[in-house]
């Protein structure tokens, strides 16, 4: 079953753009370029996010890790029996031993992989902006019907309920983290947001200073989740592919005492230290693009 969320890959028209206001912005590095693409990290892990180039902008799949290959084959199946769909195994990818690429409910695709490779002791100098994410640690997605995407991640990924906003959003988590994967009921299908996990709140202040000096305002924040406690602040990449920035998320597991809550639908609740949401925000989509 999935242990943990591995990384976002995303198409955009300017991968070199991208990938300069990213390594500025949050601290990633350059792993390798293979074929246009360009994987990036914030640890030792080989990477965290991958640009691939392509003239509109899309995601292509969220990569999700499992323990081993047996695990991979396994997850696969399970997946299968819960409604999704086995597209191809990768024999080559970079970073890892294996993976296999799966379609969920609306077309969401997943790459469920093993064997990431890390460097023990990895140069890893924070952004220009002295802030260096730890992790990308959630994903949010656009679904028509929360239903069978729910039952696909639990029944098919193993992913475990943490919290529900009226009809309109659930919460799943892989690992201790509150949530690896969020889901939000609109009329498109796609990439809400993808999320960086920052270590303190002073981050926030040096992005937010940092995006003011580029002219541009954040989309959303600093505020704190309901579902999940975290603080955050969201902003625009070059892309138009929104980014999160996250801290304190809350932790649930064995040494954590957590009880799964449904929220009222109420901008209270979004952001418990109130304030709204603009209306880019509200709209943001990433569609879903073919690998």
């Amino acid at each position: 079953m999935v242990t943990r969320l591995g990384y976002v890959r995303l198409r955009v028209p300017d991968v070199a753009a991208s990938a300069e206001f990213l390594q500025a912005t949050l601290g990633l590095r350059e792993v390798e370029r293979v074929n246009g693409c360009v994987y990036l990290t914030c640890s030792e892990r080989h990477h965290e996010l991958v640009l691939a180039p392509g003239e509109k902008v899309a995601y292509e799949h969220i990569g999700l890790e499992v323990s081993d290959a047996q695990a991979l084959e396994d997850t696969v199946t399970k997946a299968e029996a819960a409604g999704g769909k086995r597209l191809r195994l990768v024999a080559e990818e970079p970073g890892v031993l294996g993976s296999a690429l799966v379609e969920g409910p609306g077309g969401h695709r997943f790459q469920l992989f093993h064997g990431m490779a890390t460097d023990p002791a990895p140069s890893l100098a924070p952004g220009i902006v002295g802030v260096r994410a730890e992790r990308c640690e959630h994903v949010s997605l656009d679904v028509r019907r929360l239903a069978p995407m729910a039952r696909f991640l639990v029944d098919g990924f193993g992913f475990q309920f943490s919290d529900q906003i009226g009809n309109n959003g659930m919460w799943f988590r892989c690992e201790q983290v509150h949530h690896g994967i969020a889901l939000v009921r609109t009329p498109k299908v796609g990439l809400a947001h993808y999320a960086f996990a920052l270590s303190r709140f002073e981050d926030f202040k040096r992005i937010s200073d940092h995006l003011y000096g580029l002219g541009q305002k954040l989309a959303y924040g600093p505020g704190r989740h309901g579902p999940g406690n975290n603080l955050f602040i969201y902003f625009f990449d070059p892309a138009g592919v929104l980014v999160e920035c996250c801290a304190e998320m809350a932790r649930v597991g064995p040494d954590h005492d957590y009880q799964p809550g449904r929220w009222k639908l109420r901008p209270g609740n979004v952001s418990l230290w109130g304030g709204l949401p603009t209306l880019r925000f509200l709209g943001a989509n990433t569609p879903v693009g073919s690998t």
